[in-house]
C-alpha cells in the first residue's frame, strides 16, 4: 500500500500517538490538547504520512513570521530509509514558503545531523538552550 502525505489534523492524533509511543516518544502531560493548540496557532504546516488508516510519519512544523521550525519528525523505523522523512519535509518548506518563510530550524539529535545536511541544512555556532517552567 502507498503512503500518501497530509496536512495534519485532529482526526490523525490517536494513530500519530501510536507512532511516537512506538518509537520511543512518550505523550506529554495533556498531549492531545496541546497539539490540538499547536495545529490551531500552524495551520497546513504540520505534515503526516499515512498508509491506509496507519500513521507511518509525521512532522510538527511551526512559524512565528519570522522562520519555520521543525518540533519533531518521526518516520516509523520499518519505513526509514524510504525518502518518507525527506518527503514530510519537503511538504512542511512548501507549506512555509507559500506563507512567505524562507528559514527553517530543526533541532537534531547530533546522530540525525549528517541526515539533516543532506537535505541542505546547515550546522550553526548557535546552541539551542531550554528549561522547565
Amino acid at each position: 500500500m502507498e503512503e500518501k502525505i497530509f496536512d495534519l489534523q485532529e482526526a490523525h492524533f490517536k494513530a500519530c500517538l501510536q507512532l511516537w509511543k512506538d518509537n520511543g516518544f512518550p505523550p506529554e502531560h495533556d498531549f492531545e490538547l496541546r497539539l490540538k493548540a499547536f495545529l490551531k496557532a500552524n495551520p497546513g504546516l504540520s505534515k503526516v504520512a499515512l498508509e491506509g488508516e496507519e500513521c507511518i510519519g509525521v512532522a510538527l512544523c511551526s512559524e512565528n513570521g519570522f522562520s519555520g521550525y521543525i518540533f519533531r519528525l518521526v518516520v516509523d523505523e520499518a519505513h526509514r530509509g524510504s525518502g518518507l522523512g525527506f518527503r514530510l519535509i519537503t511538504g512542511c518548506e512548501e507549506s512555509l514558503s507559500k506563507r512567505g518563510i524562507q528559514k527553517l530550524f530543526v533541532n537534531a539529535e547530533p546522530k540525525l545531523v549528517p541526515w539533516y545536511t543532506r537535505m541542505g541544512f546547515s550546522e550553526t555556532e548557535a546552541l539551542f538552550l531550554y528549561k522547565f517552567i
